[in-house]
C-alpha cells in the first residue's frame, strides 16, 4: 500500500489510476489519513534528521526559508483557491521544518509558524535542537514591527529590505551577501514538480494533502542517505 501511494508522486495520476501490481484506491487511499492524523509522518521525518545530525551532516550555522504555491481544486481548501507550503532547509539544503498554510497568511506569520516544527534531537542527546542561529529569507519577511529583524528565540533574520522601507541600516548590502546562497532552498522548491501530486491539490480531505506534504519532506530528506 505504501509502495502504491509512493508511486502517484512522480506520475500525478489520480487513486483510480494506480498501477495493477499495486493494490486498488480503495484499499490505499484510505490507510494515509489514519497514518497522518496520529502524526506518524511527523514522527518518521524526524528519525532521518536526527541521524543526520549524528553523522554531523546538517548544516545548522546558515539556514534558508522560502515557499511556493500549491492551487487547490477541491474540498474546503479551494475556497482559498491555493496554499503556501513553506519549508526551512540546511546549508546542504535539507528541510528541517515545513509548514502547510493558507496563502492569505502574511509570510512572517508563516515563516515563524514554520520555525516552530523544527524539533531535531542532538547529537549527543538533550533537548532537541529548534532554533537555528540565523535564516536567510526573501524580502516579504521584511517587516517595521521586527525592529531589529529577530524572531522569536533570538533567531536572525536576513532578508532584503522592501522598497517602502525608511530606514535602512545596510544599504551597503554587506551584510544580505549570504541572500546569493537562497537558491538551496529554491532547490528544495524545484524538486517539487517532479512529484506532480504536489504541484496541484486535488484531495477533498486536507489531511491526505497534509500526508503528501509530509511524505515529500522525507524522501527530499532521505537523499543525502
Amino acid at each position: 500500500m505504501f509502495d502504491g501511494i509512493i508511486w502517484l508522486w512522480p506520475t500525478g495520476a489520480g487513486w483510480n489510476h494506480l498501477a495493477d501490481r499495486y493494490p486498488s484506491a480503495s484499499t490505499c487511499r484510505p490507510r494515509l489519513q489514519p497514518w497522518e492524523e496520529p502524526g506518524v509522518w511527523l514522527q518518521i521525518w524526524p528519525k532521518f534528521l536526527s541521524e543526520l545530525e549524528q553523522q554531523s551532516q546538517l548544516d545548522w550555522p546558515e539556514t534558508l526559508a522560502d515557499g511556493s504555491l500549491a492551487w487547490a481544486k477541491k474540498g474546503p481548501q479551494a475556497l482559498e483557491r491555493s496554499k503556501v507550503a513553506r519549508v526551512v532547509v540546511d546549508g546542504q539544503a535539507v528541510p528541517i521544518g515545513a509548514d502547510l498554510d493558507s496563502a492569505s497568511a502574511s509570510e512572517i506569520k508563516r515563516l515563524q509558524s514554520t520555525i516552530e516544527k523544527i524539533s531535531v534531537l542532538r547529537k549527543g542527546g538533550g533537548r532537541p535542537r529548534q532554533n537555528p542561529v540565523r535564516i536567510i529569507a526573501d524580502k516579504g519577511c521584511d517587516s517595521d514591527p521586527l525592529g531589529q529583524k529577530r524572531l522569536k528565540g533570538g533567531i536572525e533574520l536576513i532578508c532584503p529590505y522592501c522598497k517602502n522601507k525608511q530606514t535602512k541600516k545596510d544599504e551597503d548590502g554587506g551584510k544580505f551577501r549570504p541572500d546569493r546562497r537562497r537558491w538551496k532552498v529554491e532547490q528544495t522548491l524545484a524538486w517539487r514538480p517532479n512529484w506532480r501530486r504536489r504541484v496541484v491539490d486535488w484531495e477533498r480531505e486536507i489531511q491526505i494533502d497534509q500526508a503528501f506534504f509530509h511524505l515529500a519532506c522525507i524522501l527530499i530528506t532521505l537523499r543525502p542517505f
